[in-house]
């Protein structure tokens, strides 16, 4: 019974206190770590960088697949740091690291000409992808094929709170997990008969469990949905600097569960398109590029993304034996 009762206590706090969440279902807002996972292995004796700036807007309120009218919105603001080094021509090693800012408010002011403001920021975690090519790239096929294996670690935190009370999980700037992620990508280019190339990539995480309510009497605690992003793109450089892409995602989430038992409002299936451009020198590229959702089909009642937009830096040079 007291099992029971707290299980109860605490799918209540995950919808929201008065205070912070109250009218609105939880959020889904994507992870930034496994979207930032659809580029090609690092080439051999090459260093990679990058620093890419996320911007992630939600105000749509989702019921199933119709769009209803909220009182809350979300910004969700990241900044990824990519590090990757191809140590062959067959084996690649990536580090991601994450830092996250999070708020919450009213879409209008309440009775007490209040937004009801609430605010995250703190590092997020991060993860480690060792890449692996089973068809290297040349210049004669223009055929890649590999393959991936990684882990997330929880270096962000899970258990921020406003006074005593604990903020929903959607609102930490991280997960309080360690996960497992599977990565494929596939790319094919058609040099010198065309400058248009394809790409596909699928990525699967599949998490752990996180104690954020360490309660000593249930061993799983709270375990966000295992997630599946699968994307297909295609990309075409120009006469000038500039090359054009377009990209479609599907992503899809499945419940969280909380001490075997699931969450409400959480898990769903959502498609993207996601235009960009880069500029392109010799060793350094910038990135601008925007998504905006033509899918969704959500469990319940979900406070979901308008739109996100993003801006890279990419920087590579090669090392000298």
């Amino acid at each position: 019974m007291k099992t029971v009762f707290v299980y109860t206590v605490l799918l209540i706090v995950l919808w929201g206190s008065p205070k912070l969440l109250r009218g609105q279902a939880c959020c889904t807002a994507g992870t930034p770590l496994m979207s930032s996972l659809d580029v090609t292995a690092t080439p051999p004796g090459i260093w990679r960088t990058s620093l890419t700036y996320h911007y992630n807007f939600l105000n749509d309120v989702v019921s199933g697949s119709q769009k209803i009218e909220g009182i809350r919105q979300r910004l969700s603001q990241s900044l990824l740091a990519d590090i990757s080094y191809g140590l062959n021509r067959r084996l690649s090693f990536t580090a991601l690291l994450s830092f996250i800012q999070q708020t919450r408010s009213l879409n209008r002011p309440n009775s007490a000409q209040s937004l009801e403001k609430v605010a995250t920021r703190g590092v997020g975690d991060m993860l480690f992808l060792v890449k692996y090519n089973l068809i290297p790239l040349d210049i004669f096929s223009q055929t890649q094929v590999s393959v991936g294996l990684g882990i997330k670690a929880p270096t962000g935190a899970s258990t921020l709170k406003i006074g005593q009370i604990l903020l929903p999980a959607d609102m930490q700037p991280g997960t309080g997990s360690w996960d497992a992620v599977l990565w494929a990508y596939y790319f094919k280019g058609f040099l010198p008969f065309s400058k248009w190339n394809y790409f596909s990539n699928l990525t699967y995480r599949l998490n752990g469990n996180n104690d954020r309510y360490q309660l000593s009497d249930v061993n799983s605690g709270y375990r966000f949905g295992n997630e599946l992003l699968a994307t297909i793109g295609t990309s075409v450089s120009t006469d000038s600097l500039l090359s054009l892409s377009l990209i479609v995602r599907y992503r899809n989430t499945q419940a969280d569960h909380l001490a075997e038992s699931v969450v409400p409002n959480t898990g769903g299936h959502w498609v993207y398109v996601q235009p960009g451009v880069n500029v392109n020198f010799k060793t350094v590229s910038l990135r601008l590029s925007g998504s905006i959702p033509v899918y969704r089909q959500l469990t319940d009642t979900q406070l979901t993304t308008s739109y996100t937009l993003s801006f890279g830096l990419f920087y590579s040079r090669p090392i000298k034996p």
